[in-house]
C-alpha cells in the first residue's frame, strides 16, 4: 500500500471498506435474520391461535343460543298448557267438582313452568350478548332521560 497516495487511499477506504464490512458481520446478520423469522413465526402462531379461539367462541355461542331458543319454545308451549290446565281446574272448582287443592296444584305447576321459562329466557339473552361480543360487537350506554349516570 506504499504506492497509494493519500487521496487514493481515502477513496480506497470509501469504496472497498464498506463492501467488506458485511462479510465480517455475516454471522450477526444471519443470526438477526433468523431471530426476525422466529419472531414473525411466533406472531403468526399467536394470531392463528387468536383467530381459532374467536371462531370457537362464536361457534359455542351460536350453538348455545340455538339450543336455548329451542328449549324456550318448548317451555312456552308447556306454559300455555299449564295455564290451560289452571283454567280447567278453576272451572271444575267453581262447578264444585274438585277441591281448591287441585286449583293450587295446577297454579303451582303453571307458575313453576313460567319461572323456568323466564330463567331460560335470561340465559338466552346472555348467550346473545356473548355472541355479539365474540363477533367483535359492542354497544354504548345511552342516557335516555338526559340526567347523569
Amino acid at each position: 500500500m506504499a504506492h497509494f497516495s493519500r487521496p487514493k487511499m481515502a477513496q480506497f477506504k470509501k469504496t472497498v471498506c464498506p463492501l467488506t464490512l458485511p462479510l465480517f458481520q455475516g454471522g450477526q446478520l444471519v443470526a438477526g435474520l433468523n431471530q426476525a423469522k422466529a419472531a414473525y413465526e411466533e406472531s403468526v402462531a399467536r394470531y392463528r391461535q387468536t383467530v381459532l379461539t374467536a371462531f370457537a367462541d362464536v361457534e359455542n355461542n351460536l350453538a348455545a343460543e340455538y339450543l336455548l331458543v329451542n328449549q324456550y319454545d318448548k317451555l312456552a308451549a308447556a306454559s300455555k298448557a299449564g295455564r290451560k290446565q289452571l283454567e280447567i281446574a278453576n272451572n271444575r272448582y267453581e262447578a264444585g267438582l274438585v277441591t281448591y287443592l287441585d286449583v293450587a296444584t295446577a297454579e303451582n305447576t303453571s307458575l313453576g313452568i313460567e319461572r323456568s321459562a323466564m330463567r331460560l329466557r335470561g340465559q338466552q339473552l346472555v348467550a346473545v350478548v356473548s355472541l355479539i361480543k365474540s363477533l367483535g360487537g359492542g354497544w354504548q350506554r345511552t342516557n335516555r332521560d338526559g340526567g347523569g349516570l
